[in-house]
């Protein structure tokens, strides 16, 4: 789910996106997944849907923030004037790691260029984390 204009303080869009990956809040209380952030990345290609509702003149520079939810993640696309929102829940979330990290759901995709790969350890949570909710219990 893409929300363009996103406000995280806007209570009807919070429970939207809580209905579809989690809270925010009390889950991160309780787990230090939740806690790890990572350090700046660029957005170096991404998908028309992500961009569309960004002034052409203010494309080029757009930043990311990632926040790991209960059943998936929030990417927010940011540059300096708008935000763009991205749920994307853990069953439709696939990470690749090329020359930059690519993060794919619901026929979208960002593209991220990590210098020094200094957000290594947060994707390998991330993805220990998404891997730990897609185990199922044969017992």
């Amino acid at each position: 789910m893409i929300i363009s204009k996103y406000n995280p303080i806007d209570k009807v869009i919070e429970d939207t996106i809580s209905s579809l990956i989690g809270p925010q809040t009390k889950w991160l209380e309780q787990h230090s997944v939740a806690n790890k952030k990572p350090t700046k990345l660029n957005v170096i290609e991404a998908s028309q849907a992500l961009t569309a509702s960004f002034d052409p003149s203010h494309v080029a520079v757009i930043s990311v923030e990632i926040e790991i939810r209960p059943s998936g993640i929030l990417l927010v696309l940011n540059n300096k004037i708008q935000k763009v929102a991205w749920a994307i829940p853990f069953y439709r979330l696939a990470i690749f790691k090329t020359d930059y990290w690519g993060v794919h759901g619901d026929g979208q995709k960002v593209l991220l260029i990590d210098p020094k790969w200094r957000n290594k350890a947060f994707f390998n949570l991330l993805l220990q984390h998404k891997n730990a909710l897609d185990q199922i219990d044969l017992n």
